[in-house]
């Protein structure tokens, strides 16, 4: 699923394949049975888990912020009590997933400091 070495991910729809720069991925979300990539040209969806998708993309680059919620830390504009504003859109950040959402967003924002 995931090209390494332009690091692409290949979705394919009923309509055909596309393939999105994982950069370009803002969160995926998992919603019954269907993953939906929320991304810079849309959305994309198709059936699948999210635990396959966590697996493909980079772990440092990548976090679960809740059970539905795989977030692009790059996008995340700023973290509240229990949400987190990502792109336009404010996701739950579920109370067992904050503590290591923080903490791999504190790791991300320092790397690129």
């Amino acid at each position: 699923m995931a090209k390494n070495s332009k690091q692409l991910i290949e979705i394919k729809q009923t309509s055909g394949t596309v393939y999105i720069d994982m950069s370009e991925i803002k969160y995926v979300e998992i919603l019954k049975h269907y993953l939906i990539y929320h991304t810079e040209r849309g959305d994309f969806k198709v059936l699948g888990a999210l635990k396959s998708v966590a697996e493909q993309l980079p772990a440092d680059s990548f976090c679960l912020c809740n059970r539905c919620f795989l977030v692009n830390l790059r996008y995340v504009r700023g973290i509240g009590k229990s949400t987190a504003k990502v792109g336009d859109d404010e996701l739950v950040v579920s109370r067992y997933k904050r503590k290591e959402f923080v903490e791999a967003l504190t790791r991300f924002w320092g790397s690129r400091g």
